[in-house]
């Protein structure tokens, strides 16, 4: 399976179904296709607090070509940062303080506290309180 293939099955899920589409096609992928894929299906994905370890597991897979996970605007912006920084995520108070954080992280705090009290489609977290960590 290519790219356009699997670009093709993802448009065709619900934002709620994209990422178990992504989990049993990847093993098709080759490693460029893997990145862009994964790089598409957690973007147009919405509630994956249920997935979060098989998120984090695709994320981590043992392959190459890590910079398929960014558009080419993307990737400027990634090589142009400073050394240190400060990122923000949006979270439950529970994930704080466990400790085991999950993956989207953002430059503006503005953006984590949108995905943190304002983001409805999270239907796991509803009612949960959360924080911006």
């Amino acid at each position: 399976m290519d790219y356009e293939e699997a670009s093709n099955l993802l448009i065709m899920c619900s934002s709620y179904d994209r990422f178990e589409t992504f989990l049993k096609i990847k093993d098709q992928l080759n490693d460029k296709d893997y990145r862009r894929t994964l790089a598409d299906a957690y973007t147009g994905s919405d509630n994956l607090y249920a997935l979060k370890e098989e998120v984090k597991e695709a994320f981590l897979e043992d392959r190459s070509n890590r910079e398929f996970l960014m558009t080419k605007k993307e990737l400027k912006i990634y090589n142009s940062l400073p050394e240190n920084l400060t990122i923000y995520r949006g979270m439950t108070v529970e994930e704080l303080e466990s400790g085991d954080f999950n993956i989207s992280w953002t430059l503006l705090k503005e953006c984590a506290e949108f995905f943190a009290y304002k983001y409805g489609r999270n239907f796991s977290t509803e009612g949960i309180p959360k924080v911006v960590h």
